[in-house]
């Protein structure tokens, strides 16, 4: 199936609002982790957590997305 003709791309505006909204959710709803590892490692990262949920603020996540 070749979709090429079938895509439409995103404008800059377009992906940054994507963008900001996935940070509000990452910040507001956070991310369930089970692992109690992952837990401890966020804790000592300074991430808010509750019980196993992760949440990011978007200067964490902006960093982190530089790094890759």
């Amino acid at each position: 199936m070749n979709v090429a003709g079938q895509l439409d791309v995103l404008t800059p505006d377009q992906m940054q609002t994507v963008h900001d909204k996935a940070c509000q959710i990452l910040a507001e709803k956070g991310v369930v982790f089970e692992s109690d590892a992952a837990i401890a490692t966020f804790k000592e990262h300074g991430f808010a957590v509750d019980d196993h949920i992760v949440r990011f603020d978007k200067a964490a996540i902006e960093k982190c997305v530089a790094q890759t």
